[in-house]
């Protein structure tokens, strides 16, 4: 068995054999900020430059689009799956996520984020 918690709703789910962490079933890594994130940017970009790692970043995070849209997508409308992924976000520490302003005719949505 998986050990499993809810940390504000959200299921978090361990596989130590395989060395895998899920949030909400979808896989995710957790890192120290000071020492492994920091390095490893520090790694990429030294390795690549700075303009060449920016785009990279951009690049990659479009991508991750995808799976937020799933989160997003799961539930009855658009704000309501927007606070779901927002809460999914804070439990991670990837800061507070905030819809401030939804044109669904538009379709378009702005939100804020503090401490990402």
């Amino acid at each position: 068995m998986t050990p499993l918690i809810r940390v504000a709703g959200i299921e978090i789910a361990w596989d130590a054999l395989a060395g895998t962490c899920t949030f909400e079933r979808l896989p995710v890594a957790m890192l120290w900020i000071d020492t492994t994130l920091a390095g490893l940017m520090a790694g990429l970009q030294a390795m690549v430059g700075a303009e060449r790692f920016g785009l990279a970043l951009q690049s990659e995070g479009r991508k991750s689009v995808d799976a937020d849209w799933q989160v997003i997508d799961s539930a009855a409308d658009f704000a309501t799956g927007f606070a779901a992924i927002a809460k999914i976000a804070a439990v991670a520490g990837w800061g507070d996520w905030r819809l401030v302003e939804i044109d669904l005719p538009g379709q378009v949505a702005r939100f804020r984020v503090w401490n990402g």
